[in-house]
């Protein structure tokens, strides 16, 4: 699941995504999270910086630990598979963390030749989900370019 944020709400107000049913469309967890959104409004994937420093997405894992172990548990850590590009001019930089705090960020970063990046990466993870019995997964894009090409990041391995 992936948090989304209104932030046209004061205070912020957080739902998750479970599905895109298409291109223009979310499907969330609980619709009373957003029962009192509004289609004019801003929503965003990224936690708002008084909820989380450093813009980063949550990310709870708990429907891949039901699919694969057939239980939700709190992982210890997760080995990642990131990669992405291809894009011309721009340097790019895809980011993994257990906490969304500065310093704690382990990832991949781009040359501005238009090469894919790709890498794999080993991170703790620590913050409980506040929906499920896992531990949240937290990632950072940077693109200074506001081109993002194509973007991936899977799990290789859970540690229990």
């Amino acid at each position: 699941y992936l948090r989304i944020w209104n932030i046209s709400k004061s205070p912020e107000e957080a739902a998750w995504v479970k599905a895109s049913p298409a291109t223009n469309q979310l499907q969330v967890l609980n619709s009373a999270d957003i029962s009192g959104w509004l289609s004019a409004e801003t929503v965003q994937a990224g936690d708002p910086t008084a909820i989380t420093p450093n813009r980063v997405m949550a990310l709870d894992i708990s429907p891949m630990l039901q699919n694969l172990f057939g239980a939700v548990f709190r992982q210890k850590g997760i080995i990642c598979k990131s990669g992405f590009g291809p894009q011309t001019g721009f340097a790019m930089g895809l980011s993994i963390s257990p906490t969304g705090a500065a310093g704690s960020f382990v990832g991949i970063n781009s040359a501005t030749d238009g090469s894919w990046a790709s890498g794999l990466t080993l991170i703790p993870c620590s913050t409980l989900s506040p929906i499920s019995n896992s531990n949240l997964v937290y990632v950072r894009e940077q693109d200074a370019g506001g081109q993002f090409g194509n973007t991936l990041i899977s799990s290789m391995a859970v540690f229990g």
